[in-house]
């Protein structure tokens, strides 16, 4: 027998029991491709008669999760998540995720830029494709970005890479020891420390750095490299100032210790026009650090399927063991060519995509507060760190699945104890489908809640 906690008192009992059975279904419990227990024995299991059973077997079948022959048990399957109302198709048949922090292509810019690209990779192609360090015009043209943003860089300290996490996996494969990290921190980097069998040595991030807790975690832990997020940080969108940056760069003075930072400095989205009312961005932290090593790339600015990113490395050093690195998966010429001619209209792209994600970011914050969530405005980036009142992120997560909505818990982003409460919240999608987000998110948690009471 079931749990009978599955009779949430929302909707008919087949409803309920169809909701039950999908939520099965995208947790894998129920597995796609099998045959889905015959009408008696979910009746049993269910606690319910089988006419109950029958009519939820039909809304099913309706919503696409499983299909049905005469005198045939149902076959289990997953719905193509579009027919659900939550999203246009794509161009492509990728799966859809409403909360992906992916970002879409300015294309008519995007096509300009492959066509002049394509119209440069003959000479190109009398090589090998290898390029040592990178495109020597793209090195330059991101040198001068970082130069006209107060970050004094030359040519030959920027290596080209396989996208920003390639690059922070060049790096991580160009040094050793333990590596300190934000808790929480993005998701992916943890997964290549975790690949690398590095030790990670967490230190807990609130609204602000807390300096003074580093110091301790450094003295105790002895971590040799720091991996950090001070702009716009992932998943919390929080800002580092300069006061905390000052405070950073005195104590690495102390306590010696590689700084990998990586940038989204270009996701500002505090009010006022960028040339006139908007503050100023704190400086960069290699403005402090010498020795910090900054990393960056196109995909969160331009278009998630543009995988360039970039090292800023300042000693010869750091370069030379990164170019080995790089040496051995290099990164496409047609790619570096396309991001060269990208160059001189990233200033449009990046206006554009903050004007976007300003109006987006507003209305997902306007909806979560409407249904009573916490979540502090997030001053830049593409993501929002929600606050669901108490540690049921991950059943929230379940129950949103069947329904297309693909969320990521706090548990991803760090220590489980202290993030089961939060949700991390892309705002990448268009307004309507982040709407209906927010709906099913606040129905399905009060849901999750009532269980819970």
């Amino acid at each position: 027998m079931w749990d009978p906690s599955w009779q949430d008192g929302t909707g008919s009992l087949p409803d309920q029991l169809a909701h039950e059975l999908r939520h099965r279904i995208a947790r894998g419990s129920i597995s796609s491709g099998s045959l889905l227990p015959s009408e008696r024995a979910l009746a049993a299991q269910a606690g319910v008669s089988r006419t109950t059973v029958g009519l939820a077997i039909d809304l099913l079948e309706a919503g696409g999760w499983c299909t049905r022959r005469a005198r045939s048990r149902a076959i289990v399957c997953l719905p193509d998540i579009h027919e659900q109302g939550l999203a246009p198709r794509p161009a492509s048949n990728a799966a859809f995720d409403p909360f992906s922090a992916l970002v879409a292509a300015p294309a008519a810019l995007l096509e300009d830029a492959v066509e002049r690209a394509r119209s440069r990779l003959t000479p190109h192609l009398l090589g090998d494709g290898r390029l040592l360090g990178g495109l020597a015009e793209l090195r330059a043209g991101i040198a001068d970005r970082l130069t006209a943003d107060g970050l004094a860089t030359t040519r030959e300290q920027v290596i080209i890479t396989n996208g920003a996490m390639g690059a922070l996996s060049a790096m991580l494969d160009a040094t050793r020891g333990p590596v300190l990290v934000e808790d929480p921190t993005y998701h992916v980097a943890l997964r290549l420390l975790a690949s690398r069998s590095r030790r990670v040595v967490a230190w807990g991030r609130g609204p602000s750095w807390d300096v003074d807790a580093l110091h301790g975690v450094l003295r105790r832990e002895k971590p040799s490299v720091a991996y950090l997020i001070p702009d716009f940080h992932n998943p919390t969108g929080a800002l580092a100032g300069n006061p905390e940056r000052d405070a950073l760069a005195g104590l690495e003075r102390r306590v010696p210790l590689i700084v990998i930072d990586e940038t989204l400095r270009e996701l500002d989205l505090r009010d006022g026009d960028r040339n006139l009312d908007r503050p100023a961005m704190p400086r960069h932290l290699a403005e402090l650090l010498p020795d910090a090593v900054t990393i960056g790339g196109f995909s969160k600015i331009v278009w998630s399927g543009l995988r360039i990113g970039w090292v800023r490395a300042p000693q010869r050093a750091q370069r030379e063991s990164l170019r080995r690195f790089t040496d051995v998966q290099p990164v496409p010429v047609f790619e570096q060519l396309i991001a060269t001619e990208l160059l001189p209209h990233l200033d449009e792209i990046i206006a554009t995509r903050t004007g976007r994600l300003r109006v987006q970011r507003d209305a997902l914050l306007a909806g979560l507060r409407g249904h009573g969530l916490q979540v502090v405005t997030p001053p830049g980036g593409l993501v929002a760190w929600v606050d669901l009142g108490a540690p049921v992120a991950d059943e929230l997560v379940a129950r949103l699945a069947p329904h297309g909505v693909l969320a990521a818990p706090g548990r991803e982003f760090g220590s489980a104890h202290r993030h089961a409460r939060f949700l991390r919240v892309p705002f990448t999608s268009d307004v309507g489908v982040l709407a209906q987000a927010t709906e099913r998110i606040a129905r399905e948690l009060e849901v999750v809640r009532r269980r819970k009471a």
